[in-house]
């Protein structure tokens, strides 16, 4: 009979190393069968929430590429006289609208130096966009004889000739503008 009591003892000392509270906390007088256990959250929450999260992100990054594409070289025409332009800039710098903290150059700066005349155009024909890949710019201040664009391995100063058409009126904070006889070109940086 001992040997029996001793194969128990045996047992229950196994059961206590593995663990056995398991086995314990289900079977024993503190578990009940019909109390309702914590209803899960629903899986359309969670689904919520990932599409949100995602949503996000998503906006973010459109966004940031939009950033990031608006500030790569963007070319607007204009076919005006240069006169007009002057002077829309300056109703613009007078009503605080864009040019507000952009101060225009002196008059010296902004009249093309060597530019192309009329006749060299057919009428109504807009001169080709030159094709340049900016390297990069010097800029000091408005009007500065020290500000400088880099093509290449070329540096360009105000009423330098970019090519045979262009040729480069003002250097600013945002970009470049070229001007072809009495169309104008501006040309944002990369």
């Amino acid at each position: 009979m001992s040997y029996i009591l001793d194969a128990l003892r045996k047992a229950e000392r196994e059961r206590h190393r593995e663990d056995a509270s398991d086995i314990d906390d289900l079977t024993g007088a503190a578990w009940d069968p019909y109390q309702a256990s914590k209803p899960a959250r629903p899986s359309w929450v969670l689904l919520g929430f990932l599409i949100a999260v995602f949503l996000l992100v998503l906006f973010l990054a459109i966004a940031f590429y939009q950033n990031v594409g608006g500030s790569s070289a963007r070319v607007v025409q204009d076919s005006a006289s240069p006169a007009a332009v002057k002077s829309a800039r300056d109703t613009a710098a007078k009503s605080g609208s864009l040019y507000n903290e952009r101060k225009m150059a002196p008059a010296e700066a902004s009249e093309p130096v060597g530019s192309d005349t009329e006749a060299d155009y057919p009428p109504n024909a807009v001169p080709s966009a030159p094709k340049i890949a900016i390297a990069g710019s010097l800029y000091i201040r408005d009007g500065a004889s020290s500000n400088r664009l880099f093509v290449g391995d070329n540096a360009f100063k105000v009423g330098d000739k970019v090519d045979a058409q262009w040729t480069l009126q003002s250097i600013g904070i945002e970009g470049v503008e070229l001007r072809s006889g009495t169309h104008t070109l501006y040309v944002r940086y990369p």
